[in-house]
Formats: C-alpha cells, sequence, structure tokens
C-alpha cells in the first residue's frame, strides 16, 4: 500500500512479535516462500531499528521491554510498568482511555503475561499474574482477548488457579463485560468484551482462534465504536519457539503473525487514520543462517536459547509513520505513540 505522509492519527495499531529480530524475519520469510518471497509486513513502506535494552542491563526481557513500549520509560527485567523503586508507571493505553478512547489488548499467550500486562496493569513481579488479572478486568479497557483463563478462575473450577477463591470471569460480567470462551463467540460488536481461549498461553500458530481472526475481531469491534482507539496485538510463538530452537515453529508462528499485520493494514488502508506498527520487543535466540544453506534447503544455528540484545526490527504504515524511520530506542517509539494519540505519559497513572 502506498505511504500517506504526514497527518495525524486518530487510531493506532501496534503489532508485537515476542522474540522478533531480522534473523527471524529472514528465516521465517525462506522457510515460508523461499527467498525471493517477501512477508507482508516486509512490505510496508517505513523501516527502523529499536534498541531494546532495560535500565540497569543490556539483554530485556519481555516485561522490561513491554514496560518500555507501554510508557516510554526504562526498567529493570522482572517488572511491569512500575519503576526500579515500585511506583507505577502510566501507559498510553490507560492515558486514551481515560480520555475517553477505546483500547484493547490481544495475545496468543496469557492476558496475563508480560506485554499485554504492562499496558494495564502494575507489579513488582510479572509472575504475580493472579494480580495482573484483577487489575485488567478493573481497567475498564474495551476488549480483551487471548489466553490465561486460569489466573481469571478459582482452583475450585476445571484449570483453576485462583487461591482466593474469586471467579474474576463473573466479576467482569457484573462490570458490563461480555465474557467468551469459544473462537464461534468472536461474532458481534458488543463492548467491553473479555476472551479466554485457553487456561495458559494459545497453541503456537492456534487456528482456534487464529491471532488473525482475533485481530479482525478487534479491529472491528474498535472501528464500529466510533471512538479513536489503541490495539495492541502480540504473537507469543515467536518467542517460544526461539527458546525451545525450533525452527518450524517459529516460522509458522511469524506467518500467522504476518496475516494479523495484513488485517490492520488493511483497516488502514480503508480509512486513512490509523497508524499501523510492527515490531519485536527483543529477539531470541542468537539465530543465524548458516553457510551450508543453499537457495533450496534452509539451514539455521541457534547460538542460544535466551533473549540477545541487538536493535530488532520496526515497519511502519499509515499517518505519522514516516516518524518511525531511523533507530531509536523503545521508549522513543512510546512517547511518538502517546504524541499522535494526544495523550501525555507522565510516571504515574
Amino acid at each position: 500500500p502506498a505511504l500517506a505522509l504526514g497527518g495525524a492519527a486518530a487510531n493506532v495499531v501496534l503489532l508485537v512479535g515476542d522474540g522478533l529480530g531480522l534473523a527471524q524475519l529472514a528465516a521465517a520469510r525462506i522457510h515460508a516462500y523461499g527467498p525471493d518471497g517477501r512477508l507482508r509486513l516486509e512490505r510496508l513502506p517505513v523501516l527502523g531499528l529499536v534498541a531494546t535494552h532495560p535500565a540497569g542491563a543490556l539483554v530485556a526481557k519481555s516485561d522490561a521491554a513491554a514496560t518500555a513500549l507501554a510508557t516510554g520509560e526504562k526498567t529493570a527485567n522482572g517488572r511491569i510498568a512500575v519503576d526500579r523503586q515500585g511506583r507505577p508507571l502510566r501507559s498510553y493505553a490507560e492515558a486514551l482511555h481515560a480520555a475517553g478512547g477505546a483500547v484493547g489488548l490481544v495475545t496468543t499467550s496469557s492476558l496475563t503475561d508480560a506485554t499485554p500486562a504492562a499496558f494495564g496493569a502494575h507489579v513488582e513481579r510479572r509472575g504475580d499474574e493472579a494480580q495482573i488479572a484483577e487489575q485488567l478486568v478493573e481497567s475498564g479497557f474495551d476488549l480483551l482477548l487471548g489466553g490465561g483463563r486460569a489466573a481469571f478462575t478459582p482452583r475450585s473450577e476445571p484449570g483453576g488457579e485462583r487461591s482466593d477463591g474469586r471467579d474474576l470471569r463473573a466479576e467482569a460480567r457484573a462490570r458490563g463485560w461480555r465474557v467468551i470462551e469459544r473462537a464461534e463467540e468472536l461474532a458481534g460488536d458488543e463492548l467491553p468484551l473479555l476472551g479466554l481461549f485457553a487456561d495458559g498461553k494459545l497453541p503456537i500458530a492456534s487456528t482456534d482462534p487464529s491471532l488473525e481472526r482475533m485481530a479482525r475481531a478487534a479491529l472491528a469491534r474498535l472501528a464500529a465504536s466510533g471512538r479513536r482507539f489503541f490495539l495492541l496485538i502480540e504473537d507469543e510463538g515467536i518467542d517460544s519457539a526461539g527458546h525451545a530452537r525450533r525452527l518450524g515453529a517459529m516460522a509458522s508462528s511469524l506467518t500467522a503473525f504476518d496475516a494479523a499485520v495484513g488485517a490492520a493494514v488493511e483497516l488502514a488502508a480503508g480509512d486513512g487514520r490509523t497508524l499501523v506498527l510492527v515490531v519485536g520487543d527483543h529477539a531470541t535466540g542468537a539465530l543465524s543462517i548458516d553457510p551450508a544453506s543453499t537457495a533450496d534447503q534452509l539451514v539455521v544455528r541457534w547460538g542460544s536459547d535466551g533473549h540477545t540484545g541487538e536493535p530488532v526490527p520496526l515497519f511502519a504504515y499509515g499517518p505519522g509513520a514516516e516518524r518511525f524511520a531511523g533507530l531509536q530506542d523503545n521508549t522513543e517509539l512510546a512517547r511518538k505513540i502517546a504524541g499522535l494519540l494526544g495523550v501525555g505519559l507522565d510516571a504515574r497513572p
């Protein structure tokens, strides 16, 4: 699609590939389409690089990386949207919601996992998923779709992990949420909507529902709300496959993520008011394409089963996209998004 330079973005869709680095892009593209193929996201007209280091270290975990992407502030690994003193950091999603905008979070991971949590919760330990679930229900956000049902459900029910006996699904319904647990229930336009499709993470490249299906449902509902909106769409499987050093699973997850990118770009191309940003939070696996590879045979090497600290790619399309070219810190990315949405990023919710 052609790039519309300048102008103001009414809406922002941020697609985060957990563990997405340049080598992951290259390997997934070759695996899926051959060396001359292209992913949808690689066809977007603006390209940048994003530095990902957290406070006090060089290699980020997803919690610190997501905090920077959501709040414009660095924190130490292990924390979610709080600073190194444990004080909460406001996200632009929270600021937009407070100003009357609509907010959605979509993930193939648990909704209580690091990346979605950083946009609507504040905890000193990322493992406090029961507390994160409570805060997400209390956030007043308009749409939450993903896994993580266990953190919303008491131990007295199958798959539940809450030791306090609370059923946050029932509490969400009492607050006016529609709560769904099956992919076929995604049809409709009601908001607020809480979709819990697995006890934990969704399977890599899940089709029930797929990330694309959740993305399309979220985009349609938020666009129909008539309000300015921010939507996070995260794929977690790229990272999981990188930790496990599984090329096929990584490529499948990345191509499924790419389909969700396509859905966002379709909406943005149609309305001319939506900025689409695609970025990694960090890279995973120290992946490289081996010299033994040929045009017909891809051979890769995994140098690690952990995260790495190199800059990650960013792709942009829509009004304001040109502001994201070049090398920038992940905190700069957040501040630019906040500016486009017309909200402030102070240090406190």
